[in-house]
């Protein structure tokens, strides 16, 4: 939905600026006009799925396990 409406892109490209990181969304789409915007930096993805943790170390055994 982000990627479609203004207000919301808008809103969460918000939050990237508030913790000071980029953000990731869908190129030419209203992700990359709010990014622009609000002066956060933009990565473009693909419009195929991607995984992304965060807050996640990993244990003794190499598994990926929440912070």
């Amino acid at each position: 939905m982000t990627a479609r409406d203004p207000a919301l892109a808008r809103a969460a490209v918000g939050v990237a600026k508030t913790f000071g990181v980029p953000f990731m969304g869908l190129a030419g789409t209203c992700h990359q006009s709010a990014a622009e915007e609000l002066g956060v930096p933009f990565i473009a993805g693909t419009r195929r799925p991607v995984s992304i943790f965060a807050l996640t170390a990993y244990g003794a055994s190499n598994v990926i396990s929440p912070l």
